[in-house]
């Protein structure tokens, strides 16, 4: 795969006019002043694992990745897989956290592993390099109990965890060798060595940070 330089502002101006998206100088300025990690993240809703949405999520990615030198990387949340697995089955949602236990865990861990093999597979089919992130790399702390607003209860939401540290430098490291990084929703616990399930919009929240 070949580096694409980053974008010129009239570069900017044609990918604005060809989508047709109307926008101000200032939005055209700042993206122009920005550094390759600073442009974004791309969370993928796990309802885009069908393989239609993917290959067209992968295609405009592929596309702007051409077109800007701009390697969004990628932050997969469950897949539409998890609906059939028997321990996600009654794992209860507090405030949009999904109640995880060590079964759900060893369920999903297979599963998000696959997810992010397929992404990167689909973005090299669409022409652009791909880089999938280990999740030993996104180091986690246990999230603990949650207070429940329905209830209004405390519930220890199991192996759910939140983000500590991420491995920027293997993210920035893939976006400047011109390759999408590709995570799952899953961090490992360096103080327990358990993998731990992430709310993958929160993750991506805290990797534009």
């Amino acid at each position: 795969f070949t580096m694409v330089p980053a974008p010129t502002p009239e570069t900017i101006d044609r990918i604005i006019a060809t989508i047709g998206v109307p926008t101000t100088d200032h939005w055209k300025r700042m993206l122009g002043t920005l550094r390759r990690h600073e442009v974004g993240v791309v969370k993928c809703s796990g309802k885009l694992l069908a393989e239609a949405p993917m290959q067209q999520l992968a295609a405009e990615l592929a596309y702007l990745a051409g077109q800007t030198g701009f390697y969004l990387p990628i932050i997969i949340g469950g897949g539409i897989q998890y609906d059939n697995l028997p321990a996600y089955k009654g794992a209860r949602k507090i405030n949009d956290l999904r109640q995880t236990s060590a079964r759900l865990i060893d369920e999903m861990l297979p599963v998000a592993l696959e997810n992010q093999e397929r992404v990167a597979d689909a973005l090299r089919t669409a022409g652009v390099g791909a880089r999938v992130i280990p999740l030993e790399k996104i180091r986690v702390k246990p999230h603990g109990s949650e207070y429940d607003r329905e209830t209004h209860q405390d519930v220890d939401l199991g192996f759910v965890g939140d983000v500590v540290t991420s491995d920027t430098k293997g993210i920035n490291g893939a976006i400047y060798a011109g390759e999408i990084p590709v995570m799952s929703h899953l961090g490992l616990c360096p103080d327990d060595g358990r993998v731990y399930n992430l709310n993958a919009t929160t993750f991506a929240a805290e990797l534009v940070k």
